[in-house]
């Protein structure tokens, strides 16, 4: 039974969502560490990913074009604040969260959120976030509005062991992003679609021309699809329709740099799949940059 509440916590000043195993309230959560990592020139693979660049410099010297993002899972609004933060001036992040509750309570972070660092607060002020499916966005006949769309199909399946997620895990919406609706995605957007994701096997299948960002070691990474290759080549289909065959590949990996990738890949599950104990043998997610699987 569903028995989360909506309630007003006098102590933060905010809304909290109440249910028997905790509350949650805004916070910006592993984005402080991010945004201060930010501050020290290191950098974000997000933002990189966003962007379409490697290595993403922050310094004015270097500024980029500002560019438009719409944050299809916004959830908790973590990265969706380091995207605010980190973009070039004049960019616009707005973003879609489809339980009610969960966005009464990362809405008023955004609006009403003050941190110690002025520029923090300003940079949540800048998000608009309203409540939505982004299966109807991306199904509606608007145009396309925003050169990126990003998505987040891991806070859909989180960790199991996050604590972080627990008060919100009952409400949470837990559809999967499809082939037929990364599609979509791609007709919507002006430049890019970008997935965070720990395993991309299924996803390099479909998509061949997908480009990985991520750190080396990470369990996490970032797929971006770009929209006007895709568009042109349209390489993951055959001329009745169907799948390819035969070897696939991810961008920059090539058979001289890696003979044992010309293989056809199995049969996957949908993204955002995790691998547990009962997969095979293996023991928790798997790195989403291994050769072993692009």
């Amino acid at each position: 039974m569903n028995t989360a509440r909506i309630s007003s916590s006098i102590r933060r000043g905010g809304p909290q969502i109440d249910r028997p195993e905790g509350s949650h309230f805004f916070s910006l959560n592993m984005a402080e560490l991010r945004i201060q990592n930010l501050r020290k020139g290191q950098r974000d693979h997000l933002l990189e990913a966003l962007m379409g660049v490697k290595e993403y410099d922050l310094r004015p010297a270097a500024a980029q074009p500002p560019i438009s993002v719409l944050d299809c899972t916004c959830g908790f609004g973590a990265d969706a604040a380091v995207a605010s933060f980190g973009l070039p001036a004049g960019s616009r992040v707005d973003a879609l969260e489809v339980s009610p509750l969960l966005e009464a309570v990362t809405a008023w972070g955004f609006s009403h959120f003050v941190h110690k660092k002025d520029d923090v607060t300003a940079a949540l002020r800048r998000i608009s976030l309203r409540c939505g499916d982004y299966r109807d966005y991306l199904l509606s006949d608007e145009g396309p509005v925003y050169d990126v769309l990003y998505f987040d199909p891991m806070f859909q399946r989180p960790v199991e062991a996050s604590c972080q997620f627990q008060p919100v895990r009952a409400i949470m919406e837990h559809g999967g992003l499809t082939r037929d609706l990364i599609e979509r995605a791609l007709q919507k957007a002006r430049r890019r679609v970008v997935i965070k994701e720990r395993d991309f096997r299924q996803l390099c299948r479909d998509f061949p021309d997908v480009a990985l960002y991520g750190g080396k070691y990470s369990r996490i990474g970032y797929a971006v699809l770009e929209c006007d290759s895709w568009k042109k080549c349209n390489c993951h289909h055959r001329s009745d329709g169907g799948r390819q065959d035969g070897p696939q590949f991810c961008p920059g990996r090539t058979l001289r740099d890696r003979p044992h990738f010309r293989r056809r890949l199995p049969d996957l599950p949908p993204y955002g799949y995790r691998y547990g104990q009962a997969d095979s043998g293996r023991t928790g997610p798997l790195s989403p940059l291994s050769h072993r699987y692009c």
